[in-house]
């Protein structure tokens, strides 16, 4: 079970707002006093409230499908609280969790649930309002109609089925502690005072199975793990009032009282104690801009240790630290901006479901960049993202980065990779040695020039030909280059008929058209012989067409000698070009290819004539492009030419 969707409407700031929210982490990023920490209040809040609210049916209600003993979520009407209970949210007066302080306004929080193995939604929404006195009332939406056998069905650890722990920013501690009964405890974590029990938390999870790995991430986290961390606890519950935790960190590490740490090392204490506490059906951890006190590489692998944690946790993190945006995925990050208080309804995803401002040449625009020049940060440069990345990839152009991407995750790869277009291969050509020189001398332990890959088009070479080029790049400019075998990089999906035919059927199921496997083929190969048939004529009889690709193989042949000095890949001279690719190109048509001809314009042509015939038209659907359609391959049924990317992606 998961959160999908927050929703909050009138509380605080906020008003008619939904965050879709990831299933594993979810980073809040904005500018000061954006409301970041108020959707961490909010869902504290809804956690509250469904606490207060639980309890058991004292009697049958067949209106309600509950049974006796069964679990609700309160009354219909009349269920009060006293406003200075609430400990989930920063108040100081009665309205100050309305909007505008108004509290004739009534208040909606709700968490949607997303069941990973059916598939199955459901929502439960809070009202909260004013009531008589210092009270607040608060009461389930639609009561009536609320599913509680969902509830009831769907839940393991009733009444206490989600853990929500919200911790804060750690100075200091105090000096002295108390042995605490566990209710006493979770009370302190869930009112964002969990510091206060730091000890008694480490004392409990002491007598976990899990303590060692405990231990072992705080280490790996504090110094990647070359100085172990050890905790002394000094004290007995059955017979001291005080309990004390002694920390050594190395072998040689003198022990310490633990108040003695520094802000930056109680923070990750802190922090893995919220990520290790009880697992239920679900672990909320709220973190209020954790890296207040943390050093930006602890920061990356504090994210990588939470994300690790996250397989019945899902994780809030509010921030505005760039070192932490640029450690997590850019799917993970929300970035709020002002209008989360209009009467109309925001709603707020990842900043992925946007599209990216796209420049013909230079490194391509990165999501980080983007927040963070939201954020007013004006250091945020492009090279940044180069040294953090594990790759940095030159490409002919923009839309190859955003391509390559969707094969690598088709793939299931996980690389951070930065691109660095150059608006086509001959301006590549020209500049990549000027490149070199300059990147070379840019980083640390290794520098961006070792981490760099050159994926390229064909065009109009040879099998023979493109291997030397890349022969020529890895020799001369120390450089792993990747050339499609297909004259472009849409045209490998044109390379492999039978992943081309699993494509294409899915995307029919999307399209809901009801055709057979044998309609598909033939589909393909009508309009594969559509091109093998123009294609062998433009070779054979069309003087432009044979004119255009000896130009361009002359003009290439050029370029490749005075940029760079690589004279061996086309062989024979002038006069032989042009002969040279129309014997290997005649010979490839002869099989049954064609990709190696095809241009993106082909493909799309390609596509259009096998989905009109499959059953398509202007008035149902539009014909897919080539981008639309990666995502609908998998590892079974890739094409061959993506699998080749992938595996020279991550040798």
């Amino acid at each position: 079970m998961k959160i999908k969707s927050v929703y909050i409407d009138n509380f605080k700031g906020y008003k008619k707002f939904t965050l879709f929210s990831e299933e594993s982490l979810n980073v809040v990023t904005g500018t000061n006093n954006s409301g970041k920490t108020t959707i961490l209040e909010a869902i504290s809040l809804w956690y509250e409230c469904f606490r207060f609210l639980i309890s058991k049916a004292k009697r049958s209600d067949s209106t309600l499908n509950l049974r006796k003993g069964d679990y609700r979520l309160g009354n219909k009407n009349q269920n009060y609280i006293d406003y200075r209970e609430i400990s989930s949210v920063r108040s100081y007066r009665f309205e100050d969790i309305f909007f505008d302080l108004e509290a004739t306004r009534q208040i909606e929080i709700g968490v949607t649930f997303l069941c990973q193995e059916s598939g199955e939604e459901n929502s439960v929404n809070f009202l909260i309002r004013s009531a008589s006195g210092n009270n607040y009332e608060i009461k389930l939406k639609d009561h009536d109609d609320f599913n509680f056998s969902w509830l009831n069905n769907s839940f393991q650890h009733l009444p206490d089925p989600i853990g929500c722990y919200f911790a804060t920013p750690v100075a200091a501690i105090s000096v002295g502690e108390e042995f605490a009964l566990d209710q006493k405890i979770r009370e302190k974590v869930t009112s964002r005072q969990s510091f206060i029990y730091i000890r008694n938390r480490i004392h409990r999870i002491s007598q976990k199975p899990f303590y060692n790995e405990f231990k072992e991430k705080i280490s790996y986290i504090l110094n990647q793990g070359e100085n172990p961390v050890s905790f002394n606890i000094v004290g007995d519950i059955s017979e001291d009032i005080n309990i004390d935790v002694n920390i050594s960190i190395g072998i040689q590490g003198n022990p310490k009282e633990i108040s003695l740490l520094g802000s930056g090392t109680l923070q990750i204490i802190e922090l893995l104690l919220a990520s290790f506490e009880e697992e239920r059906d679900l672990n909320i951890i709220l973190l209020d801009e954790p890296d207040s006190h943390i050093h930006r590489d602890i920061q990356k692998r504090l994210v990588e240790v939470l994300l690790q944690r996250s397989s019945k946790t899902q994780i809030f993190i509010t921030t505005h630290n760039e070192g932490l945006i640029r450690s997590v995925e850019p799917k993970n990050i929300f970035n709020i901006t002002g209008n989360v208080s209009n009467d109309e309804e925001s709603n707020y995803y990842p900043v992925t479901s946007q599209s990216l401002p796209r420049r013909r040449t230079g490194i391509t625009t990165s999501y980080h960049n983007t927040v963070m020049q939201s954020l007013g940060n004006e250091n945020s440069l492009d090279l940044l993202n180069a040294l953090e990345a594990d790759l940095l990839v030159f490409v002919e152009g923009a839309d190859d980065s955003d391509f390559i991407e969707e094969i690598l995750r088709a793939n299931q790869t996980n690389k951070k990779i930065v691109y660095w277009s150059f608006g086509g291969l001959d301006t590549l050509i020209k500049k990549i040695s000027h490149y070199k020189d300059f990147l070379q001398h840019i980083g640390a332990s290794c520098s961006l020039w070792d981490k760099a890959l050159i994926i390229i088009d064909a065009d109009f070479m040879t099998d023979q030909q493109k291997t030397r080029l890349a022969n020529n790049f890895q020799q001369r400019l120390n450089i792993r280059t990747h050339v499609w075998n297909a004259y472009t990089i849409e045209s490998t999906i044109l390379s492999d008929d039978n992943a081309l035919h699993s494509i294409i059927s899915r995307q029919c199921a999307l399209y809901e058209l009801e055709v057979n496997e044998q309609e598909i083929t033939d589909a393909i190969n009508q309009a594969k012989q559509n091109i093998l048939t123009s294609k062998s004529n433009c070779l054979r009889n069309d003087a432009a067409y044979r004119e255009r690709i000896s130009r361009q193989i002359q003009n290439r042949a050029s370029a490749l000698r005075d940029d760079l000095n690589f004279t061996n890949i086309f062989s024979g001279g002038e006069v032989m070009y042009f002969q040279n690719f129309d014997t290997f190109a005649s010979e490839q048509l002869d099989q049954g290819k064609i990709d190696h001809l095809c241009d993106k314009n082909d493909v799309q042509d390609f596509l259009n004539t096998v989905f009109t015939q499959l059953g398509i038209s202007e008035s149902t659907h539009d014909t897919p492009e080539f981008g639309s359609l990666i995502n609908l391959a998998n590892t079974l049924t890739m094409p061959i030419e993506w699998q080749r990317l992938n595996n020279f992606i991550v040798q």
